[in-house]
Formats: structure tokens, C-alpha cells, sequence
């Protein structure tokens, strides 16, 4: 997918200053190589003669244009500070497991107002209908969960770990401003479908028209 401006791989690193460790905050990122997939396998043939007939069942693998992927590990810290980061006490965070890494078009998304996303939320091209990897299909499942201390039952999605078991969980969300919001819950040293040592995977919407910016915050467990 041409023009797209997301990349892999990311390592979030957050520190929370003066709040409660529940508190969404904006995340630093660092970004590394994006990586696509590219069919090598070639054209297959046939023959045929006049007046006959064959068998010819066809089988192809594409890729999506309507989804990417976000990938890596969360470092977190919480400290007591004063509005000049003199830090009076730092809490390191070990454990991940129960952080969520949010990713949203909005560079200010009000978090203090999420709801669960549904299909009438999305982009009408996320929602094609009969499209196999619309947002229907995708975010297919939904269960009870609380983000930012709101309890919702929300859409979810799961994507693979390197076996090709369903481990990572993406949310659909929305703000009060109907900003589109995606949430991944986190693990702590989990295996990802690359076979890498990651705390998150999250998959996001990207129009494979349309060059697409996110930003990322974080939530600590």
C-alpha cells in the first residue's frame, strides 16, 4: 500500500507526571522499518484445445487495504514531580500486563468521554459491504471492559502470535467528538506473530488511497 505514512515495530516510552497511574497520557515512539507483503508466487497457466474443457481452481493471497499493524514494547515509569520535572519520587513499571496502547487520527482525543466504536462510526470504505476484511468481519467479537476507568462492552478483534493463535486484542473506541480511537490490550513479553519479543500488537485502519498519520497515548496498568 503506497503512501502510507505508519510504520512497525514500534518501543513506547511514557512517563506519567503528577497523575494517577490509571490516566491516559500521550506517548513518545520510537519507529522503526514498516514491512508489507509482496506475493513471489507467479502467474499460473494453463492449456486448453479447441473443444475441450478443464478443471482450473484458483487460489490467490493479497494484501489488505483497508488495515495495518502496529507492533512492539512499552517501558513505563510513574513519578511524583513539579511542573519542572524535578522528579521527587520515581516508580518503575515492571509488569505491563493490563497497560493499553491507543492509537487515534486526533492528536487530542478526549478520553475522558470513550465509548465503544460500532460499524456506523466507521468510514463508509471500512464497511463495504461483502468486502472480507471490512470492519464487520474484523471486529466481529465484543466483550465487557474498562478503559480510562469507563466500563463498556466494546468491539474487538484478536491478531497472531507466531503459532497463528488469536493473543492480542485491538478495541474499537470513540470519543465524545466521535474521534475514532484503537486500543490494544497489553501483554508482558509475549511472543508476537514474527516470532519478537512485544508487549502489544495493534491493528488500525488506514485507506490504501490515503497516507494516514497516528498518534499514540498510553495507559498503565
Amino acid at each position: 500500500m503506497k503512501g502510507i505514512k505508519i510504520l512497525l515495530a514500534l518501543a513506547v516510552f511514557f512517563v506519567l507526571v503528577g497523575t494517577a497511574s490509571a490516566a491516559v497520557n500521550n506517548a513518545s515512539v520510537t519507529v522503526g522499518a514498516e514491512s508489507s507483503y509482496n506475493s513471489a508466487v507467479g502467474a499460473g497457466n494453463a492449456s486448453v484445445t479447441a473443444g475441450g474443457t478443464s478443471q482450473v481452481d484458483v487460489q490467490s493471497t493479497q494484501s489488505t487495504g483497508r488495515w495495518a499493524g502496529f507492533y512492539g514494547s512499552i517501558t513505563g515509569s510513574i513519578v511524583l514531580a513539579d511542573a519542572t520535572s524535578h522528579w521527587f519520587k520515581n516508580w518503575t513499571v515492571s509488569n505491563v500486563a493490563g497497560a493499553y496502547v491507543y492509537a487515534s487520527n486526533a492528536s487530542n482525543p478526549d478520553f475522558s468521554t470513550l465509548a465503544a466504536a460500532t460499524s456506523t462510526d466507521e468510514p463508509s470504505w471500512l464497511t463495504t459491504t461483502g468486502a472480507a476484511d471490512n470492519f464487520q468481519n474484523t471486529f466481529a467479537q465484543s466483550e465487557a471492559q474498562t478503559f480510562n476507568g469507563n466500563s463498556m462492552t466494546a468491539n474487538y478483534t484478536q491478531t497472531y502470535d507466531n503459532t497463528g493463535a488469536e493473543t492480542f486484542k485491538t478495541y474499537a473506541l470513540k470519543d465524545g467528538s466521535s474521534d475514532l480511537i484503537w486500543a490494544a490490550l497489553a501483554q508482558n513479553d509475549a511472543t508476537g506473530y514474527n516470532g519478537n519479543t512485544v508487549d502489544y500488537q495493534l491493528l488500525v485502519p488506514v485507506d490504501g488511497a490515503t497516507a494516514t498519520n497516528y498518534y499514540f497515548f498510553l495507559e498503565l496498568p
